[in-house]
């Protein structure tokens, strides 16, 4: 082509060192007067150029990806300068244009667009979509219509958010169309259109969240199905992880009986269905490692007696070891579970200071009788005829002298001042000058194996040691599942702001250390080295990942080191997608290592990914709903959701009840709960009806009565009847529930039977809304009913759940007089 060139205008020539623009076979040169020059190659155009016209010079835009502009151009020449550049790249654009349809049916219209994509899309479509939304009569000039038809459709999405949304929108439209009759047939009933977007939404993180009896089993059996339907992979490289071992026996039988379904069934079938456990398992046994399970494993009592014995040998080697022990197992600010303090010497102390007041004089051989005074203990030390107590009296905190031989000195001695242990030794040391100190005593227990063996009787015997691996079991089993360092734990006890953390620390990383010495000596692993020993393989390559989609059930509950698993998996493996389906509002499992924020705080865990939440439930009616959903959403860390019922009723469906029985005149939720069973089966004598409890324990009476009644009367089946606990209730299902537990008791609902500090420190995280997993536990218990759910509750000790109900606008029906009154009285407040 012949040579075009445009000059600066005659204004230019002062404004501008441009010498002179000029256009040849593949580039843009510009000129400067002080001989360099600058090319622009048509490679890196991606759009066409603009002409501004003024009265006296005319500036060019390229439509390069700087989109450069050269000014103070004669007119007339600059577009001539224009028209040619845009005739030149025409073809270059062109090819970018097949470039990006090319692009965009790969990543867009074929599948669900994945943000991993989206900077692919952003370098190649954004710049030439927005250089067309400026400068649309050159490109109608210059390209065809039909080349420009996907930009037509995305000229308003200006973007990478807004464009990303808009395909994903035209994908999803256009694959429920096409995929219809599959979605209608590939589950027993066909798929909501919530469940459907579900299982299309395929970006590299995806967050299902389905509410109770919203079908999350049939979203997980139709996603793996659809992928295999579709061709996008392969049974074999798909993994679905349950919760339990019933979930994935659920799970694999979903699955099989739908194959038939697929268009081309001939294909092997088999994806990896399993628990977080069977996956470890398979992880360790396809790199050859130890997969036998320990005898503690499966027997939490063997496990006890091991650190028992543990413990009696490791107080027997070191006198240290056993102050450090008997110091931690109650903590100085009173918060420990028991009302009382067992001692070295039997007797029960009322305070901390008391129990080491007593422990000191024991471990000293010194003889003394404890009486219990209205306000405080008195300790008479007989053989030295002296009586002292621990007064915290307006908060003096210190030891007094209630009696000495030598009476001038009682006033001194009462001057000292103290809570601690070091404080209170040091005022005991005073009073008793011959109170042997540390050293003394270290020699006397390593020498004198009869008073060691005496004091570690009395820890035995006195209740001590079982109190100490009481606190300390489920601590190891908290540090465990949290893969927690010796560093880590420390920080945790810190920040719990637990006294003596680092005499905490020191002990419970002794006992991590010689469990993990006895698994090996065993040469066998428990379940929570199943899941870490399975990271390290992942981590450290020995095996490199083949799933291209994992899917993850129940995942509000799973716990951080299998989360670790799981991110590994998904980090060695090669562009692996995850979807995580759960509820929050059904996270129920704290106590095992259930870490909600996993799920509540996804974002901030995986990054950018998709959202789906199942609000349509089958099971329930929105009576049940609107209650139980009303209930848990008081907490502000739960995912909001509106909950759609496919059952409709007119009138309440929850009803609360006092537990005061007229026919026998007094109150029993025993007997109140055989009532309402009685009034059930009358009315629905098919009915399943499951009654739940707080706590296990709570349910062996009804149990029992209710054995004696469908035995004796035939009134009803046994077999109709079903016993839960909250936390057992999950996943299940019955006509009508009983609810009990419902008292502000230690062992009430919500209970006040908390776990010991130590282990709350140790525990993933709670959000600090109060009663937060109790109030998910009570909205498990009513979602469990299909028609009607029944709350007895105590009327003498009410708890605060009832109080709540009462107050909070709840749409519930009282059946109690009791009750009713109290709601009144409320609503005149």
């Amino acid at each position: 082509m012949s040579v075009i060139t445009a000059y600066p205008s005659s204004i230019g020539n002062f404004f501008t060192y441009l010498k002179y623009a000029q256009l040849n076979d593949n580039a843009v040169v510009a000129y400067f007067k002080l001989g360099a020059s600058k090319s622009y190659h048509f490679s890196t155009f991606v759009g066409f150029p603009q002409i501004q016209q003024s009265y006296l010079h005319s500036t060019i835009y390229l439509g390069d990806y700087n989109n450069t502009q050269i000014r103070f151009l004669k007119s007339t020449q600059a577009k001539a300068f224009s028209e040619a550049l845009a005739k030149n790249i025409q073809p270059i654009i062109l090819a970018k244009l097949k470039a990006i349809q090319i692009t965009l049916k790969k990543l867009a219209f074929d599948e669900f667009l994945r943000d991993s994509s989206l900077n692919i899309l952003a370098e190649q479509l954004l710049p030439l979509l927005n250089n067309y939304r400026n400068n649309q009569d050159v490109w109608h000039k210059n390209i065809y219509s039909e080349s420009i038809d996907v930009f037509k459709k995305l000229l308003n999405f200006n973007t990478i958010e807004k464009l990303s949304a808009a395909l994903r929108h035209n994908y999803e439209q256009a694959t429920l169309q096409a995929r219809k009759q599959f979605y209608d047939v590939i589950e027993s009933n066909p798929l909501t259109i919530e469940q459907r977007l579900a299982v299309i939404r395929d970006n590299d993180k995806n967050l299902i969240l389905a509410a109770a009896g919203t079908g999350k089993t049939s979203v997980m059996v139709a996603k793996a199905l659809d992928l295999i339907d579709r061709k996008t992979t392969s049974a074999d490289k798909i993994l679905i992880l349950a919760y339990n071992k019933a979930a994935a026996s659920e799970l694999t039988a979903r699955f099989n009986k739908n194959t038939h379904k697929l268009a081309n069934n001939n294909s092997p079938l088999t994806p990896h269905i399993m628990t977080f456990h069977g996956l470890a398992r398979f992880i360790l046994t396809q790199c050859n490692l130890p997969t036998a399970l320990s005898i503690f494993a499966n027997d939490a009592n063997k496990q006890t007696s091991w650190l028992t014995l543990w413990l009696n040998q490791a107080i027997k080697q070191d006198i240290n070891f056993f102050y450090q022990l008997l110091s931690t197992l109650y903590m100085p600010d009173n918060t420990s579970l028991a009302p009382i303090y067992l001692t070295l010497s039997g007797d029960k102390m009322r305070t901390y200071q008391e129990f080491l007041i007593s422990n000191l004089l024991f471990i000293n051989e010194i003889d003394f009788k404890y009486e219990l005074l209205q306000q405080h203990g008195s300790f008479h030390l007989t053989s030295e005829n002296i009586k002292v107590a621990f007064d915290n009296n307006k908060g003096l905190g210190r030891i007094i002298v209630l009696d000495y031989p030598n009476k001038k000195m009682i006033n001194r001695f009462n001057q000292n001042k103290g809570f601690d242990q070091k404080s209170i030794e040091q005022q005991l040391k005073i009073i008793i000058p011959h109170l042997k100190n540390t050293d003394e005593l270290v020699n006397q227990y390593q020498q004198n194996s009869r008073y060691k063996n005496t004091l570690i009787k009395h820890f035995t015997d006195c209740g001590l040691m079982k109190l100490a691996v009481e606190r300390y079991q489920p601590c190891l089993q908290a540090q465990r599942t949290e893969r927690l360092s010796p560093r880590e734990i420390k920080t945790r006890f810190v920040h719990a702001n637990i006294v003596n953390s680092e005499i905490h620390t020191d002990i419970l990383v002794k006992i991590t250390k010689a469990y993990s010495e006895e698994l090996h000596q065993q040469k066998t692993i428990d379940f929570d080295d199943m899941i870490n020993n399975a990271y390290d393989v992942v981590t450290q390559k020995m095996l490199i990942p083949q799933w291209s989609h994992i899917l993850v059930d129940e995942f509000q509950d799973i716990s951080n080191a299998r989360y670790q698993l799981l991110d590994a998996l998904i980090t060695q493996g090669h562009q692996v997608k995850l979807t995580a389906v759960g509820d929050d509002w059904q996270s129920i499992y704290r106590f095992s290592g259930g870490d909600l924020t996993l799920t509540t705080q996804f974002e901030k865990l995986v990054g950018r990914y998709s959202l789906s939440k199942l609000q349509k439930t089958f099971r329930y009616n929105n009576s049940i709903a609107e209650v139980a959903g009303q209930f848990v959403m008081k907490n502000p860390e739960q995912y909001k959701k509106h909950i759609v019922t496919h059952e409709q009723v007119s009138q309440p469906q929850v009803f609360l009840h006092d537990d005061y029985t007229e026919h026998h005149n007094k109150k029993s939720y025993y007997d109140k709960a055989l009532n309402l069973i009685k009034n059930i089966l009358k009315r629905s004598p098919q009915a399943s009806i499951a009654v739940i409890a707080r706590y296990r324990f709570q349910l062996t009476s009804l149990h029992e009565k209710i054995k004696q009644q469908s035995s004796n009367s035939h009134s009803f089946l046994e077999s109709q009847i079903f016993f839960w606990t909250y936390h057992n209730a999950k996943g299940l299902e019955a006509d009508y529930v009983i609810l009990l537990s419902f008292d502000n008791s230690d062992f009430g609902f919500p209970a006040k039977n908390k776990n010991d500090v130590l282990v709350e420190a140790l525990l993933p995280s709670a959000d600090d809304f109060p009663n937060s997993e109790e109030r998910r536990l009570l909205y498990v218990g009513l979602t469990r009913a299909k028609y009607q759910a029944h709350i007895i509750a105590s009327q003498e000790n009410t708890s605060e759940f009832i109080n709540e109900l009462l107050s909070g606008n709840y749409n519930i029906q009282v059946a109690s007089t009791y009750f009713n009154e109290q709601r009144s009285s409320i609503e005149l407040m």
